[in-house]
């Protein structure tokens, strides 16, 4: 008895290799796996994290980048008035600069707004010119511009006929027509029809700031003057002086869509007001791009005249830069504050 109950008591204290040891054991092995996939996520968590953040910080770079050389650019034009369709190096018809800064490209371009087409004061002719240069097929061009003529004007019936609330609600659209002056470019995406495409396509064309439903050859962009010839530019062509001058004696548009009417109620001749575009670029893609109009009449201090601050989406217009010699430092190289 007392050799049996010895080899029990043995048995009871080394019991490693039991059933309830080895449930112990794959107990542990699973708390371990657990606890590595655990740190393989908070691991991967901790990556992606630390990619987000590297990201905003170089979004919130290039946008500080494009924020303060628009600034210096509208107080450039404030010091430099205008004059022979330039202000010092910058010409106002869109054909930018580029320069360096802290690690990136940026192109600056300035316009005139007299040289983009008013989507408020347009006429359908000239909306549908435009239209169909940016590549809208001809019936596509005739209905977006009646589309464009019946958002802003007032009233509930088409000018084509019919009910213009109607239509938006066939469309689908939680909206109506504006029935009134648009206030920003931006409007246009709620106009029946219009497509982010076609958006990306007008927007550099186009303004609500002008004073006149016509436009002013002298100082158009070239995209300008290429659309309304029917030849699309590619977003990505570096615009050159001569192929403007070469365009511009080429073109030819109605005396409706080009001359002030003048009378002793409208003596003024241009709008005097610019549009700033500034395009940070790291590589060769654009990260941001920051759009501003101002107007000159409010004096030397144009921060005082901004009328419109637009943050403009770089990966919905996919612009690349253009080929370009080495550009110069932005700051002291080309925005120089005096005449």
């Amino acid at each position: 008895m007392d050799r049996l109950a010895s080899t029990d008591g043995n048995q009871s204290c080394g019991r490693f290799g039991g059933k309830d040891d080895g449930f112990v054991l794959v107990a542990v092995l699973a708390a371990l796996a657990v606890l590595a996939m655990v740190a393989v996520l908070l691991t991967k968590t901790v990556s992606i994290d630390t990619k987000i953040t590297a990201y905003v910080a170089e979004q919130a770079k290039d946008e500080a980048l494009a924020n303060g050389l628009t600034r210096l650019a509208i107080q450039h034009l404030a010091v430099n008035a205008p004059a022979a369709n330039k202000s010092g190096p910058f010409r106002l018809d869109g054909i930018p600069l580029f320069c360096r800064i802290s690690g990136a490209v940026a192109s600056i371009a300035l316009y005139d707004a007299d040289g983009l087409v008013n989507v408020n004061l347009a006429s359908p002719a000239l909306l549908e010119m435009l239209l169909g240069g940016v590549g809208s097929a001809p019936g596509t061009a005739t209905d977006m511009a009646q589309a464009i003529v019946d958002f802003r004007s007032a009233g509930e019936a088409s000018q084509g006929g019919g009910s213009k609330s109607a239509a938006y609600q066939l469309a689908g659209l939680p909206h109506g027509p504006k029935n009134g002056r648009m206030l920003a470019v931006g409007e246009l995406e709620q106009v029946l029809g219009m497509t982010p495409a076609l958006m990306a396509a007008l927007r550099p064309l186009v303004t609500v700031h002008s004073r006149f439903g016509i436009i002013n050859p002298k100082v158009a962009s070239l995209p300008v003057l290429r659309a309304l010839a029917g030849d699309a530019l590619p977003a990505s062509a570096l615009p050159d002086p001569q192929a403007l001058d070469t365009l511009r004696s080429k073109l030819t548009l109605p005396a409706s869509m080009t001359s002030i009417a003048r009378t002793r109620s409208s003596p003024t001749t241009n709008s005097n007001t610019y549009v700033v575009r500034v395009t940070i670029y790291q590589g060769r893609k654009a990260k941001f791009l920051r759009q501003a109009t101002v107007d000159a009449t409010k004096g030397t201090n144009l921060l005082a005249g901004l009328i419109e601050w637009t943050a403009i989406d770089a990966d919905l217009y996919g612009v690349t830069m253009p080929d370009v010699s080495e550009p110069p430092a932005c700051i002291g190289g080309l925005l120089w504050l005096t005449p």
